[in-house]
Formats: structure tokens, C-alpha cells, sequence
């Protein structure tokens, strides 16, 4: 012991390598059946050489440490940070992890470690994954929002009005498997025949529909995340100058939002300014970029506490806004709605920023008014999802759990097979009745009803995480994955992911059971 003292004594006076010396001296003095001590000898090892900034000696003692103790909690905190100087993120995971799960995740601090961790690595395996052009569109369930979040779109109109082509030409074009038969699959929901339609216009020179078939081609395009291609066919269209200027908008619009989805905000708002350069009246280019700024923070990422984590809403509302970007996304919003009176979804979205914004200023009052136009609405557009499911997580948010419950059951009546609506009905059982069993019954119909749910497969892996079966859990993160519909989205799947993983491993490392879920 007599060289742990004076080891510790030269560390006291920044004496690095001294100490050092002291405590290989202690090492090798110290009989093996002294595990405790020896532990402790390494440990400080790895002290000293942190102070010198020697990464891998640090972790190179940990681990020795580790071996002789593996629940030793100093050992893993500085091992984690050496492995995150040596960038080996998963070893860092792996031992924050463990630091909370024999704290049985009650130490704030750890958690916000492996919370920070899980973001950078979830986005560092989203990369590896988001972004590869799919060979397949994603389900109906999202394509028909994705059109519906565009009023001024000219083809979807189209689509809408169900009018039949007024003249000979067009239906030669009709005939001969283009635009106009495009159109139709639309209208009949055959959208994997859509993109060899427009191709089969576009690839006539002489086309009259040329600018809408690169329209919906490039829209296609986003569907299945060809981003390239998309912003081929977005960029010919707002390079004409002869179209109509929707045309024109509409096409930066929807790129503008294709490059938040590949996280690149920036670029979109750029994109954006040359749409309103174009046409400072379409509402299309107001409501994307509205929403693009709600969601420029980062998502509510709590992934590794032992509660079930709940939003009931889709990536617009899992973001938190922030209070510098809210009065931005109001402004958007109010446009949307001076321009687009009728339009649905931006008038839901601007109710909801104005709901956020009076949380965010502790304004009661304020965010029950707003409440009462949400209920208004519901009469003014009885048919709008994107209403029923903002308002249930209002209502959840105000513990208010009965009212959230009759928006489900609104919603679910008026599209019985809804795979969204569905999910969050069955966690708000979670969340209001602590019902794991309901829950999972109602998202395996979901899942039913559209195997491609991402939202499904999350909310059904967490709660299989949440109880324990974590491997059931990491498989079907897996599936959810690939089918996220923006890099964030991806990110945050990977770190729900690589948490489970992380568990896995220390379970089998420590050779211990979880501690049991305190509350859902």
C-alpha cells in the first residue's frame, strides 16, 4: 500500500508520471488473490494517464480493472471516455450503459451521457443507411399524406377533380400508357405503375404534359428516396419559364422539403426563397418551410430510461421547437393560412405552433383558447387526420386522457383501417391505463393493416425493450429502419436500436437480469 500512498501523493501534485511509476510498483507488489486492490491499482493507472491524455493506456487499465471488477463504476466512466477520445463509440455505449443499469437508471448524469452517446452514434449508422434510392415505394399510408401536404400541387389536383380529357391528343396520351394514365393509377391508388408512366412521356419530346409529368415523377422520385433523380426532374420544372408559376413553386417546395428530410436545412431554406422569388403567394412554399422550422431541433431522444417513452404524434410534433424558431414558424403558418384558407393541414399546423408556443410562455389562458379553435375545427374539417391526432396529444399532454381517447375514436371511425391512428390509440393505453397487452394487440392490427408502419414496429419493439425482451425488441427496430422517411427519423430509430444492443451486451457481460420497468 505503501506505493498506492505515494502514488496517490504525486497525482495530488500533478506528479503524472511518477504516479504512474508508484502504482505499476503497486501492481506488481500486490498478490493476485487481491482482486479489489488491484482493481483500484489500475484504476488510478488510468487516472494518472488520463491527465496526460494517454487514451489508450486509460482504457488499457479500465479494462484491466474491469476485469477484477466489472461492476466497478469508476473503471467504467473513464474507460467510456477513453474509448469516445479514441472515437470507439460502441465500447463507450456499452460502458455508460452498463454505469446505468447498476444504478438501476435513477443517476440523472449517467443517463444524459448515453443519451448524448446514442445521438451521435444513431446518427453516425443512419448515415450508413439513409439515403440509398429504394427499389420500392413506401406504403399508401404515406403516400397520400405526402400529396395531401401540398394544396397548390397542379397534378394532384387533377388527380382530385376526376375530369376526363377534353380532346383527341390527350387521349392518344392516355392510350399509350403516359401521363394521363399516370394520373388515373393515381386516382385508383396504383402508384407503382406511376414512375414508368411519366417516363414514358417524358421520354416524347413533344409532350404537352412535360412539366407535369416531371411533377409527379420527381415526387416519385422523393417517395422512394432518389434524391438525385428527384432534384433532376425538380430543377427542369422550375427552369421553365413558360409553365405556370404553381408549377414552378411547387416543384422547389417539395425539393426544399426533400433536403430537410436528408438533413440539410440550409439548403432548403435557400430552395424556399428561390420558390417565393418565383411566386411570393403560394402557400405550399410557406407551409413547408413552416414545418421545416418546427422541426430543426432535435427529437426528444430519451431513449435508454426505463419508463415507456411516449409522443403521440409523427416526427412534426416529436420535435420540441424551440423559442427563437417559433415566432418564424407562426409567421409561415399564418401566411399558410391567409393564402389557403381551406387547407387543412396548415391551418391544424398553425393551431398546433400556437399551442407550443403558449406552453412554452406558461400561458394557460392562452393555450386553452387555442384548444377551443381546435375543437371549432373539428366541425370545419371533419375529415382531417392530421387534426384529431394533434389534438389527442394536446390532450394527453394536458392529462386530459378521456378526450384524447374520443379523437381516436373520431378518427378510427371515419378510417377504421388508419395504421397511425391505431398506434397512438394503443399507446395512449399505455400511457392512461399502463395496458402493455391492449397496447400490443392494437398495434399488431396496425401492423396488419400495413406492414410497412415504422411507427408500428417502434412503438411495438419499445415496449418489448421496456419489459425486458430485448432481443424481440432490436428485431423489429431493424425492420423499422429502413423505412424511415427522413435521416432524423432514421437516427432516432438506430439509437432506440444500438440502446437495446448495448443492453443486451452488458446483461451478458455482467451477467445480471434488468431491474424491473418502475412505471409506464
Amino acid at each position: 500500500m505503501k506505493h498506492k500512498s505515494t502514488g496517490n501523493s504525486h497525482f495530488l501534485n500533478k506528479r503524472y508520471t511518477e504516479a504512474i511509476e508508484c502504482y505499476d510498483a503497486a501492481i506488481k507488489a500486490c498478490p493476485p488473490e487481491a482482486a479489489q486492490d488491484l482493481a483500484t491499482f489500475y484504476q488510478n493507472k488510468a487516472a494518472a494517464n488520463e491527465a496526460l491524455q494517454n487514451w489508450p493506456e486509460v482504457l488499457s487499465s479500465c479494462s484491466s480493472a474491469l476485469e477484477l471488477n466489472p461492476r466497478y463504476s469508476k473503471a467504467l466512466t473513464r474507460r467510456a471516455r477513453a474509448a469516445e477520445a479514441l472515437l470507439d463509440l460502441d465500447l463507450a455505449l456499452e460502458d455508460y450503459t452498463a454505469l446505468c443499469i447498476i444504478e438501476s437508471f435513477a443517476n440523472q448524469e449517467s443517463l444524459v451521457l448515453v443519451d448524448r452517446i446514442l445521438k451521435e452514434i444513431g446518427m453516425a449508422h443512419a448515415k450508413e443507411v439513409f439515403g440509398v434510392p429504394r427499389n420500392q415505394l413506401p406504403s399508401k399510408n404515406h403516400i397520400k399524406p405526402y400529396f395531401n401536404g401540398f394544396c397548390s400541387d397542379p397534378v394532384f389536383k387533377e388527380v382530385l377533380s376526376e375530369k376526363e380529357p377534353a380532346d383527341e391528343e390527350a387521349e392518344k396520351h392516355a392510350v399509350s400508357n403516359g401521363y394521363l394514365r399516370a394520373v388515373q393509377h393515381m386516382r385508383e391508388e396504383r402508384y407503382d405503375q406511376i414512375l414508368e408512366c411519366c417516363s414514358n412521356e417524358l421520354a416524347n419530346p413533344l409532350s404537352p404534359y412535360r412539366a407535369r409529368a416531371l411533377l409527379l415523377r420527381g415526387s416519385m422520385y422523393v417517395l422512394m428516396l432518389d434524391r438525385d433523380n428527384a432534384k433532376k426532374d425538380f430543377n427542369e420544372i422550375a427552369a421553365m419559364e413558360s409553365v405556370p408559376s404553381e408549377f414552378r413553386t411547387v416543384a422547389l417546395a417539395k425539393l426544399g422539403s426533400m433536403e430537410v428530410a436528408f438533413n440539410n436545412s440550409d439548403e432548403a431554406l435557400v430552395i424556399y426563397n428561390r420558390a417565393l422569388n418565383i411566386d411570393d403567394k403560394n402557400p405550399d412554399v410557406y407551409h413547408q418551410r413552416g414545418q421545416d422550422i418546427k422541426e430543426r431541433v432535435q427529437a426528444n431522444n430519451v431513449v435508454v430510461r426505463r419508463n415507456i417513452w411516449f409522443q403521440i404524434c409523427d416526427l412534426h410534433t416529436q420535435m420540441f421547437l424551440m423559442l427563437s424558431n417559433i415566432d418564424a414558424a407562426i409567421e409561415n403558418f399564418n401566411k399558410v393560412v391567409e393564402l389557403a384558407p381551406d387547407f387543412a393541414i396548415g391551418f391544424i399546423q398553425k393551431l398546433h405552433t400556437d399551442y407550443r408556443h403558449a406552453c412554452y410562455k406558461h400561458d394557460l389562458s392562452e393555450a386553452k383558447k387555442v384548444i377551443a379553435e381546435f375543437e371549432k375545427a373539428r366541425t370545419r374539417f371533419p375529415k382531417c387526420t392530421e387534426l384529431y391526432l394533434l389534438l389527442a396529444q394536446i390532450y394527453i399532454d394536458e392529462e386530459e386522457y378521456s378526450k384524447a381517447e374520443d379523437q381516436f375514436t373520431t378518427l378510427l371511425a371515419n378510417e377504421p383501417e388508419n395504421p397511425l391512428g391505431i398506434v397512438y390509440r394503443a399507446m395512449l393505453q399505455v400511457q392512461w391505463k399502463s395496458d402493455l397487452d391492449g397496447a400490443k394487440k392494437l398495434i399488431r392490427k396496425a401492423l396488419e393493416v400495413d406492414p410497412m408502419c415504422e411507427l408500428a414496429l417502434e412503438n411495438l419493439a419499445t415496449i418489448h425493450v421496456q419489459t425486458g425482451n430485448l432481443q424481440d425488441g432490436v428485431e423489429l427496430f431493424n425492420r423499422a429502419i429502413p423505412l424511415a422517411k427522413s435521416l432524423q427519423e432514421a437516427a432516432h430509430y438506430c439509437a432506440l436500436r444500438d440502446a437495446a444492443v448495448a443492453q443486451i451486451k452488458v446483461v451478458q457481460r455482467l451477467g445480471i437480469t434488468l431491474p424491473s420497468p418502475s412505471q409506464f
